[in-house]
Formats: structure tokens, sequence, C-alpha cells
């Protein structure tokens, strides 16, 4: 028997050797899994990688803490260290596509045979997921085989027929394979799920030169001023990047939790990154923002007069300062709107400067101000069903019932539900005005 003075070194001993390498308890061999070695890495990161090992160590392992631990790994760009953990948790749990997917991703750029392998074995667990459809018909395109790329994509084009990417991405298939005529249709409906893509543009021009589109159809130069890529949003890999403690992926996850509404998602990301890291410009400006949202207010105000303090010729601040301080309330939200429409050089900018002016006339009882401003605001910025509402409201009160109900339908043709409520409203008011 041991003697108890003794016990500690061998308890000691035990947790190390559990520590440098992990192999399963069950029957199931696993692979091996080690710490990384983390000198180089940001302190945050260092610290939530240390502490899924730790929790990987000390739980049960089964497929949730494999598929956790590889998740970290690679959300903080440890892609090979990732492998084996996610494929532990692929074999404790062989029926969910999630692991094989996160694989495929993975090795998309170094061994096509695995990742065909691997993105096969999710379409065959889950070919209902879109995530799935789209990496197989990439995963196809990458090693040259473009007729089953086109057959993938089909199948994600039939699961969202309505959607930006699959849309953009079959049209680009069919272009590649010389199918001008077939990718028409695609490249057309992309252009209306985004008609402010300079790239869609493009690609409607060039597949003009081959078949006969309508013009009209072909956004104009001026309004395709967006040139950003169109690059397809993975709700598998966003949820596992969620995880990535490094300052580039932290900034991108908070945008994408911004335009998705995730406010306190976004606002605990930006708190993590102005603690364990320097704010960019753009960080602040968003972190303000988000932080308007949430009620912070005097917080945002000390980061908007901070900005404005350091760039004072930016517009996009003084538009958030002005903003947040029509919702306080406090005066000066009107000389800060007209700042900006003096100053803005965008007519978006310009619009919401005019937006706000009119809402603080209309709100001040100067009806027929508010309403030339916000005409004024939605001419410029006539995709805007937001600025149409605050426009009807405002012929409301004026009792120009006409207008009202003209505006009324186009904000319905941008997609804006109107609420049965308010439409009876509007209805009673006009059925009033009449008598």
């Amino acid at each position: 028997m041991l003697s108890h003075r003794y016990l500690p070194k061998v308890l000691l001993l035990a947790g190390l050797l559990l520590s440098l390498c992990i192999f399963a308890a069950s029957g199931e061999q696993l692979h091996e899994a080690h710490l990384p070695a983390l000198d180089n890495t940001p302190p945050l990161v260092k610290q939530t990688i240390e502490k899924a090992y730790e929790n990987l160590v000390s739980g049960k392992q089964s497929a949730d803490d494999w598929g956790e631990y590889g998740k970290i790994l690679y959300a903080n760009r440890l892609r090979s260290e990732a492998i084996p953990a996610l494929q532990n948790a692929r074999s404790l749990d062989p029926e969910n596509h999630v692991w094989p997917y996160l694989l495929a991703y993975i090795t998309l750029l170094d061994s096509s045979d695995k990742t065909i392998a691997y993105i096969e074995a999710a379409y065959k667990l889950k070919p209902s997921s879109l995530d799935v459809c789209y990496l197989l018909a990439e995963t196809y395109a990458s090693v040259g085989e473009l007729d089953r790329a086109i057959s993938a994509i089909q199948k994600a084009y039939e699961l969202a027929p309505d959607n930006l990417y699959t849309n953009y991405y079959y049209a680009q298939l069919l272009m590649t394979d010389r199918q001008y005529a077939a990718s028409k249709k695609y490249m057309l409906k992309a252009a209306q799920l985004a008609p402010t893509s300079s790239r869609i543009r493009a690609r409607l021009l060039q597949i003009a030169k081959y078949t006969d589109i309508d013009q009209s159809l072909i956004p104009s130069a001026s309004q395709a001023t967006d040139e950003g890529d169109i690059v397809y949003p993975s709700s598998i890999k966003a949820e596992t990047l969620s995880r990535s403690r490094l300052p580039a992926n932290m900034h991108e996850i908070a945008r994408m939790y911004m335009r998705n509404h995730k406010w306190r998602k976004a606002e605990h990301l930006y708190s993590l990154l102005k603690q364990h890291y320097n704010l960019t410009v753009e960080g602040k400006s968003n972190y303000a923002m988000v932080l308007t949202i949430l009620r912070r207010y005097d917080e945002a105000e000390k980061i908007f007069n901070e900005l404005i303090q350091e760039y004072p010729d930016i517009t996009v601040y003084r538009l958030g300062l002005a903003n947040l301080q029509f919702i306080t309330r406090k005066p000066d939200a009107g000389a800060n709107y007209q700042w900006v429409l003096d100053h803005a050089g965008k007519d978006n900018l310009k619009s919401r400067a005019l937006h706000g002016l009119g809402i603080i006339a209309a709100g001040e009882g100067n009806l027929s101000r508010g309403r030339d401003l916000l005409q004024q605001a939605v001419k410029i910025n006539s995709s805007s069903a937001e600025m149409r509402i605050d426009l009807i409201r405002v012929y409301a009160d004026l009792k120009q019932f006409d207008q009202a109900f003209q505006q009324l339908a186009e904000a319905e043709k941008l997609g804006m539900h109107i609420p049965a409520g308010f439409r009876n409203r509007l209805e009673r008011a006009r059925q009033t005005g009449k008598k």
C-alpha cells in the first residue's frame, strides 16, 4: 500500500500524463490530442485554448467535449491541431454532419481526396443542409469536377431559391461551363437581391456578350457601387468562428452580429476587444452604435465625442452622435444633423441627416418643413422603407392621405411588412378626415 506521503506525487504524475496525451476511456480508440505550443499567441487566445483543454481533460471526453476543443483550435487558426479533435468527435458521434463538414472545410485547400470524402459523408448524413450542399459544390469545383459542382449547387438552389449566394454561385458555375443563357436567370435574380453589387453588374455585362439581356435589368454603374466580395455565410462556420479570440476575427464576428441584430453578442466581443486589444477606429464607432442600441447612452456618447475630437471631419461619427442625441432628446441633435448634411459627400449620409432633421421638424410642430425634408431624404434614398414610414406619419398629420397610402404601397414593394393595425389606423384617419 502506498504511503500517504507519496500519494500527492502519484496524483501529480497521473495528471501530467493525462494532460500530455488524451486517449479514449471507452473501447473506441481515438486520436492523440495535445495542448499545442502557445508561447507566441495573444494572452486571450492562450487563456481560451487552455481553458478548453482543461475542460476536456476533466470532463467525460464526449463528442461535444472533443468537438468544442476542435472548434476552439480551428477558430484560433490552429487548423492542423483541430483535425484530430474533430475526428474524435466524429468517431464518438458518427451521425452528426457537423464534424465531417468542419473537417472538409479545414482540409479544403490541402487534401482534395480527404475533403471530398468528408463533405460527401456530411451530405449523406444531412442532404437538407444548405451549408453542406454549398460546400459540396465548392469542393467539386476546386478539383475541376464542374458537372458535379453544378449538380450540387442546384441542390442548394432548390433548398434556398431566393438566396443571394446560391443564385450567384449557380450562375458563376454555369458561366465557367459556358452555359451563358442558363446562367442569366440566376445572375439576374442575384442582381435583384443585391442591386448595389458591382461584381454582379460585371458578371451580367459579361453574360450579355453571349446572350440577350434586357439592359434595364442590369444595375447602372452609379447604382452598383458596392465592391465587396460575395462570400457564402456558412452558419456552421460562423458558429465555430464565434469562439475565436483573435482580434481580426472578433471584429468580423462582431460586425456579423450587428448585421443580424444580435446586439448583446456584439457588445460582448467589443468589450473583450477593448479590454485585451486596442479597438480600431471602426471598432470604436461600431461599439458606440451597439451601446446606443443597448441604451447605454453615456458610454456611447463618450466614445462618439472622442472619435469626433480625433477625427473632426468624419461625418459618420457626427451622424452617430446626432442619432444618439435625438434618442436622448438633446437639443444639439439638430445642429449635428445639419453639420452632416452640409459636409457629407455620400448620398446615404445626406439622406440620413435629412431624415433626422425631418423628424425633428415634424416633432416640433412644423409639419410642412418635416414633410419637405423627409421627401428629400426618400428621393435620395429610395430604397429605405423606414424613411417612407416616417413620411407616411407626417402626411397623415397633414391629412394628405393619398400621398400617405402611395408611400405605404412603396414601402411594401421594398419588402416591409405593414402591420394590419397601422394600416387600419391610417384608413380610419382618412375616413375621419373626409367627414
